[in-house]
């Protein structure tokens, strides 16, 4: 057996929301209107105040997806859904502006083969609890 490693990395930690920090997103929409709808008119540079932007989380991301490239074992990447559809989508090349509407379902294990340039295959495997639904983020 190949040892395996667990190795946290702040790196693929969810998008700060700054002073939205601990509501949830209908709590920002009544609370913090105007930035709701800023947000809405362009999801993928909007920066929460004091926060960051989709366009923050993928440089933020970029050295671990270069990293990704030279990898030759299998990686189990566990984290928020905003992280997981920027990764998912550079790894399956998606135009970033379309990145932040990517379907990533909950307690779903998405398994992608990928070396860089051959075709990127991809098996969704549902867990066992079942599909709560999605963060809320697609739609705001």
């Amino acid at each position: 057996h190949a040892r395996r490693h667990l190795v946290p990395d702040v790196t693929v930690g969810q998008v700060d929301v700054g002073v939205g920090e601990g509501m949830t997103y209908a709590e920002i929409e009544e609370k913090l209107d105007r930035e709701a709808l800023l947000r809405k008119r362009d999801k993928l540079g909007y920066r929460y105040p004091r926060g960051e932007s989709y366009l923050d989380l993928i440089a933020r991301l970029d050295p671990l997806m270069h990293e990704l490239e030279a990898y030759t074992e299998p990686l189990l990447i566990v984290s928020h859904q905003a992280t997981l559809r920027m990764v998912y989508a550079y790894l399956k090349g998606t135009p970033r502006h379309l990145a932040p509407k990517l379907e990533i379902p909950l307690h779903t294990v998405i398994k992608i083969k990928w070396n860089g340039w051959q075709q990127v295959t991809e098996e969704r495997i549902e867990m066992p609890m079942g599909t709560v639904g999605d963060d809320g983020q697609r739609d705001l």
